[in-house]
């Protein structure tokens, strides 16, 4: 009993001194908010995320152009070949390209990605396969008139 009434002060004396308040983070935003009022305190630092990837990954008649970002990413690593990225520092890839502009999508491929931070984290790694297929020119072509396969008449000419 003496340690459960123990344990509950303890509690009790981390919720008033840290006043109760949560840490929330916005992956999507790459924002930090701790909830706490201005002037109280507060508190900076980077979301470290995938990054973000557009178009969605998907099927296409056509070329894609894909854009990666990542807020407050020092760099983005990529392949297009199914081998995993990797940050060899926060601004080179031991494995993949330095993301410096949009990648072609031209045939069919899947986009792998890793953000790389100033502090030699990296983020989780993101996959987006991108099916390229030829447009389809309406119709099938050939064959004539019927459509059951069998030969309806036929003509013996002398």
């Amino acid at each position: 009993m003496t340690k459960k009434i123990l344990l509950l002060f303890l509690m009790m004396a981390l919720i008033f001194t840290f006043g109760g308040y949560l840490v929330q983070a916005s992956e999507v935003t790459g924002t930090l908010n701790t909830g706490i009022q201005s002037g109280i305190g507060s508190m900076d630092g980077v979301v470290i995320a995938a990054p973000a990837v557009s178009p969605a990954a998907g099927t296409y008649t056509s070329t894609q152009s894909v854009s990666l970002t990542a807020a407050g990413s020092t760099a983005i690593c990529y392949t297009t070949s199914g081998s995993t990225p990797a940050c060899a520092t926060p601004t080179t890839c031991t494995t993949g390209t330095v993301y410096s502009s949009a990648i072609s999508v031209s045939s069919t491929a899947t986009v792998k990605a890793i953000s790389c931070y100033s502090n030699g984290s990296a983020s989780t790694v993101s996959s987006n396969a991108y099916t390229i297929s030829a447009a389809s020119s309406g119709g099938g072509g050939g064959g004539g008139g019927g459509s059951s396969g069998y030969c309806t008449s036929v003509t013996y000419g002398s």
